[in-house]
């Protein structure tokens, strides 16, 4: 209340009404005979009112330079949760859900997302959010035109008002929705290679300046190193042909759950899983069809998993998985998805219809041992091989 008051007698409004009060009662003072004595007390009100001025202004660039330190300090602390947590991170999708949250204290957008360069050079949408669509990530829809633009430029790029651009802008393509108005574009680049574009959209004219084009250039460096570690870690774990874990990541991520399970109490289960007759497809199709057989096999067994599940290519057509906090029922419910899927899957080839089925074998810890984890992948692989001795297309849990 007291700022309020403050303000009012400090703009010029009340500076004209003052003076004019003042002349007024100094005119009235000599008219009375009061004398010149009388009217000095009057002259300090202006001095009191030009130190109430200086008081106001002083006040107001404070508060401004409070508020542009507040910003900056959240600035700085945002730019550090983001460094902190996505260089820690080996997923791309937790990269882009910690962006989005963090970008949301400093920024004011209603759609953001990242596309990422395939091998071919196109640019597909990884993450998307729209402030009325739910949050999209994985291998989207083409960027059309952007990847030309961000090749080329190379550097951030501010846009006030798209409808100032000319229709062949690749900053007026398909990518936008037709309310957005103004945006920040930012190319991702490592070692000179465009990896990808950062956009944040806004359905407002001008919302952003160049220091916030500054400030998500400095993010988007951070999310392409991230995203590259993220590519290149992905590259050193995963099986070139399946899609699916190999061996060593597997058996540190084994070991982790065990870990946990011993520390923490429950369980987790391993499942082994074999082609049946696959040798068949071939020698009778050769290995090329059979390397594309295992292409799909591994994408279908991918697909009935959960999120935290770890699938791995164990050696030639046989797969290891680790379900982890998953009892003996859940697993088997899990193993009999995978099998379903396998048995109705075809796959063509060169005008041929390929198909096979998988048996699987499972143990739990700590229902199956509670010793060496060799010890539960060896009952898991007993299991395996009483499945194929019951004639194959089944799911069979360890029984000592």
């Amino acid at each position: 209340m007291r700022n309020r008051i403050l303000a009012i007698y400090a703009s010029w409004p009340a500076a004209l009404a003052l003076l004019l009060l003042l002349g007024y009662l100094a005119w009235e003072l000599l008219r009375a005979g009061r004398g010149a004595a009388a009217v000095v007390p009057l002259l300090v009100l202006p001095i009191f009112y030009t130190a109430l001025r200086r008081l106001q202004r002083t006040r107001s660039r404070l508060e401004r330079a409070e508020g542009n330190l507040t910003d900056r300090s959240t600035e700085l602390e945002t730019l550090h949760a983001i460094s902190r947590e996505i260089m820690a991170s080996s997923r791309p999708e937790r990269i882009f859900a910690t962006l989005d949250r963090e970008c949301r204290k400093i920024f004011e957008f209603d759609c953001a997302w990242i596309a990422l360069a395939e091998p071919n050079g196109e640019l597909l949408t990884a993450y998307r959010h729209q402030r009325r669509r739910a949050t999209e990530f994985g291998r989207g829809l083409p960027v059309e035109g952007l990847a030309h633009w961000a090749r080329a430029a190379k550097r951030g790029q501010r846009v006030d008002d798209l409808r100032d651009l000319p229709d062949s802008s690749p900053l007026r393509g398909k990518w936008t929705e037709p309310e957005i108005r103004s945006l920040l574009a930012i190319p991702l680049v490592i070692e000179e290679e465009v990896i990808g574009v950062l956009s944040l959209q806004s359905e407002r004219i001008g919302a952003y300046d160049d220091h916030q084009l500054a400030v998500l250039t400095t993010i988007a460096q951070q999310v392409a190193i991230a995203i590259e570690s993220a590519r290149r870690q992905e590259r050193a774990t995963l099986d070139s042909l399946t899609g699916l874990f190999m061996r060593d990541y597997f058996f540190t991520r084994l070991a982790q759950e065990d870990d946990r399970a011993r520390r923490y109490g429950g369980g987790f289960a391993v499942l082994m899983v074999d082609l049946d007759d696959f040798k068949r497809i071939n020698d009778e199709h050769g290995h090329l069809a059979g390397d594309h057989y295992l292409q799909e096999a591994g994408a279908t067994i991918r697909a009935q998993l959960r999120g935290a599940d770890i699938p791995c290519r164990y050696g030639g057509d046989e797969f290891c998985l680790l379900l982890p906090q998953t009892g003996a029922e859940g697993a088997r419910a899990i193993a009999e998805r995978i099998r379903a899927a396998v048995a109705e899957q075809i796959v063509g080839v060169d005008g041929l219809a390929l198909r096979t089925t998988v048996s699987i074998g499972l143990a739990v810890y700590p229902d199956h041992g509670t010793g060496e984890l060799s010890e539960l992948i060896r009952k898991a692989d007993e299991a395996l091989y009483r499945a194929k001795r019951e004639g194959r297309d089944r799911v069979v849990l360890f029984a000592a």
